[in-house]
């Protein structure tokens, strides 16, 4: 009998973790078939039945449904939300997932479907952030992931070779969830629950937001301006050092970067790691050893 290819993997040493189980060509068509592991396979606690099949429909829902950056209405298929929009250009660098280090595009996205390039745009929170902003004019925009992270502050920017801004004011959004966000998410959601503008939320660990004053702003170091950024390459490196000098949880300072009289970038210190109660609080959680997903690619 044919073996099936992914029988013959030693489950033992599986982590948890999203794997391509098969691909069926069916006419010109691919169904791909995914392994939706959320702890090691054959160790308990597992899910029930129920919460396991809500969230294969919740996943197979995403996998289907890549918003149309090309169509401003796509982002209005789930309304508008009661807090906040929470943007993310996914798991990996957009840029670096569409760009070769030579700046050649590459033939596939290693991040969507089959494969399929050209459903996520370049510089894909700038994208999605103005696409919510086309709709949606007041309600709060949340960046997060690896993307927005490393563009929080004034960047040089490989693959146009320039220098740029920070991605909260090209994307039109309100506030950066930087690092990992396990603390600052929880406390965002807590203060745009309670009734806080989103403006005013400017003291959270591990995000970074714009503010026309510095009247609330403490104990901060003042980076160089963007202007002074462009005109002087050292200026940069100065700036960068500082902000390689502030990275540390417990001993960061606040730091800001102007862009005018009337308009700064103000980032928080990092949040603080997860305590030894919080961590096994989250490993305390139940989850489910093994499940497929199917997503039909188009």
């Amino acid at each position: 009998m044919e073996k099936i290819a992914s029988f013959t993997v030693n489950h033992l040493d599986l982590l948890p973790g999203v794997y391509v189980s098969r691909k069926d060509h069916v006419g010109q068509e691919v169904l791909t078939t995914f392994d939706l592991r959320m702890c090691a396979p054959n160790r308990e606690p597992v899910m029930n039945t129920a919460e396991l099949h809500t969230i294969e429909h919740l996943a197979a829902t995403y996998l289907r449904n890549e918003p149309d950056w090309k169509d401003k209405d796509s982002v209005t298929i789930y309304g508008e939300p009661r807090l906040a929009f929470l943007v993310s250009a996914g798991n990996m660098d957009s840029m670096v997932n569409h760009y070769s280090v030579s700046k050649k595009r590459r033939k596939s996205d290693a991040y969507t479907p089959g494969g399929v390039m050209g459903r996520r745009p370049d510089y894909a929170t700038v994208v999605y952030g103005n696409l919510i902003r086309q709709t949606y004019k007041q309600t709060p925009v949340i960046l997060g992931g690896i993307e927005a992270s490393l563009r929080r502050l004034a960047h040089y920017d490989y693959w146009s070779d320039r220098l740029k801004r920070s991605v909260l004011l090209d994307s039109g959004a309100d506030m950066i969830s930087y690092g990992m966000g396990e603390h600052s998410i929880v406390e965002i959601a807590e203060a745009l629950d309670a009734g806080i503008a989103v403006s005013d939320i400017t003291y959270i660990s591990g995000t970074t937001v714009k503010t026309k004053s510095l009247d609330s702003v403490y104990d901060a170091v003042m980076l160089p301006s963007f202007e002074e950024l462009k005109a002087d390459r050292l200026s940069y490196a100065r700036s960068f050092y500082t902000q390689y000098c502030n990275t540390d949880p417990f001993t960061a300072k606040r730091l800001v970067e102007p862009y005018s009289d009337h308009l700064y970038v103000v980032q928080n210190p990092p949040s603080k790691p997860l305590s030894q109660s919080e961590m096994d609080r989250v490993y305390s959680y139940p989850s489910v050893s093994y499940t497929h997903l199917r997503a039909h690619e188009t």
